[in-house]
């Protein structure tokens, strides 16, 4: 018999910023939702999920993955509430593979990453035999993954995190254009590269670029922009001990910045969805990137060239006519992907 009761499971204290967008389509259906979050995640950037404890129709529970006893005791958890369905927000790994066979309950999960399933042929069989569905987070890597599964059973997800206030519309104009350049700082996956060389070129424009990640390369951007004397052009937003950016201060760098810069590198795209495009769209600012992402994401009112030295130009050019379209158009991509997540959950369940 139906309980209309739904289980997310947050495995490892990583990519919980999947699980308000799951949420919000479980409760958009009707359903009651229950999230079990890995402990570990406010330590490492804060609590991600305080805005979802007064929705109603949502109970979070906050448990000790750590350990052996303390998943043990979260099995048990969930199995207390007798869920109709569980979603896992992350599924490419065994060991969320052997909680849901300890779980014997109907399930589905998300695949951030299709190089994991590449790599591991058994983890790929576990996944064609296991869960119900498998959730891909953009309709590029929705596709690259029929590969793999049946067409029926892959469905797509954006990972868009909403809070209370995400209705802030600021203009454009001001002392500053101001950039958030969103992820980790990887040398390898992101060109910094060319956005310092484009910064010197345009160093007496009233740019401002907004660092919003950690990562193995940022000390090294750090010393390049002080080498460079760029120090007026560059922001940090301020580490904490675990090494990553607060989801506070990462929030307030969203709110306040005005456009959006992934830098991914071409080779990086197809491998698995970089965090700067949904943030971008759940906060309805336009993305400057290369010509590849624009039409990989399918973005509407991207500012695209080949390189950082031909966004910012075309940037420099742009008015508060162009930005305020561009913005809503965001808006109408986040409703429509909203409408595309509850249509996958509801295929879910």
């Amino acid at each position: 018999m139906k309980n209309n009761r739904i289980a997310i499971f947050q495995y490892g204290p990583r990519h919980e910023e999947i699980v308000p967008s799951i949420a919000h389509a479980v409760i958009s259906l009707g359903m009651e939702c229950h999230v079990f979050i890995n402990d570990k995640i406010p330590v490492l950037r804060g609590d991600i999920f305080s805005f979802l404890s007064n929705v109603e129709g949502v109970y979070i529970h906050w448990k000790d993955h750590s350990s052996r006893r303390g998943l043990a005791d979260s099995i048990r958890s969930v199995k207390s509430i007798e869920p109709e369905h569980v979603i896992f927000s992350t599924l490419q790994n065994h060991q969320s593979l052997d909680i849901a066979d300890e779980l014997g309950v109907d399930y589905s999960g998300v695949v951030h990453n299709l190089q994991f399933l590449e790599a591991d042929e058994n983890l790929l069989k576990r996944l064609r035999l296991g869960p119900s569905h498998i959730l891909t987070l953009s309709d590029s890597l929705r596709v690259r993954a029929h590969k793999y599964f049946s067409e029926g059973r892959v469905l797509t997800l954006f990972p868009h995190v909403l809070t209370d206030d995400i209705k802030t519309f600021n203009s454009f104009g001001g002392d500053f254009v101001r950039i958030a350049i969103l992820g980790s700082v990887n040398f390898s996956n992101r060109d910094y590269a060319s956005l310092l060389e484009a910064a010197m070129e345009f160093k007496s424009e009233p740019l401002n670029f907004i660092v919003c990640g950690g990562g193995g390369d940022r000390n090294q951007l750090i010393s390049d922009v002080k080498r460079l004397k760029l120090s007026d052009k560059f922001s940090f937003l301020p580490l904490l001990k675990s090494g990553f950016t607060s989801y506070e201060d990462y929030f307030s760098a969203l709110y306040s910045c005005q456009l959006v810069m992934p830098l991914a590198l071409n080779k990086y795209i197809n491998k698995k969805i970089t965090s700067s495009v949904p943030a971008a769209i759940a906060f309805s600012k336009p993305v400057m990137c290369t010509d590849l992402f624009m039409r990989t994401y399918d973005l509407p009112c991207a500012i695209s060239g080949e390189n950082a030295f031909e966004q910012i130009r075309q940037v420099l050019n742009i008015d508060a006519k162009w930005y305020f379209e561009a913005r809503l158009k965001m808006q109408s991509m986040l409703l429509e992907s909203l409408r595309v997540n509850v249509s996958s959950v509801s295929s879910i369940l």
